[in-house]
């Protein structure tokens, strides 16, 4: 839908119709806090507030949400937080922050989530795992000058699993 940098990015009835249709068949949701922000209709601030918040929205007994790449009020600022609600659980992973957004983060940490989670890997490890690879990606495009991804990007993705 889009993010804290840019804003929404997909056509204004998107959003309505992801929450309404889509939003209620998911079992695992990963928005990114911005997509989060607006499922909700507000602003998440600090952690303590996001599984009450959550709550209000979703049947947390049987959807888990990760909320990827937030920052939240009063944590550290070089770091990403991925915040793992279920139940009544929020559990925060962090994650090292580089500074580069190029489109499509969201979609490679869950491509990763999910593969990992096909593994056999519990939810909190796929978390952690997934977050560390999309960093190493990230930091790997920096350094080699590059915002946007290519393919070899994807390549170096799956070959830190191995």
């Amino acid at each position: 839908m889009g993010d804290t940098d840019k804003g929404q990015y997909v056509e204004p009835d998107v959003p309505n119709a992801i929450i309404e249709h889509l939003v209620p068949l998911a079992d695992l949701l990963t928005p990114n806090q911005f997509e989060a922000e607006r499922i909700i209709n507000k602003q998440i601030g600090d952690v303590e507030n996001i599984t009450l918040s959550l709550r209000e929205q979703f049947d947390l007994s049987k959807q888990k949400i990760v909320i990827t790449g937030g920052g939240f009020d009063g944590l550290r600022k070089d770091l990403i937080y991925n915040c793992i609600v279920e139940n009544k659980n929020c559990d925060i992973i962090k994650t090292r922050k580089i500074d580069l957004h190029p489109p499509g983060t969201g979609e490679l940490f869950t491509t990763h989530l999910y593969l990992s989670m096909l593994r056999g890997m519990k939810l909190r490890d796929a978390v952690a795992l997934s977050g560390d690879i999309l960093s190493a990606v990230l930091l790997k495009m920096l350094n080699d000058s590059r915002t946007e991804f290519e393919l070899r990007d994807i390549l170096f993705s799956m070959n830190i699993l191995k």
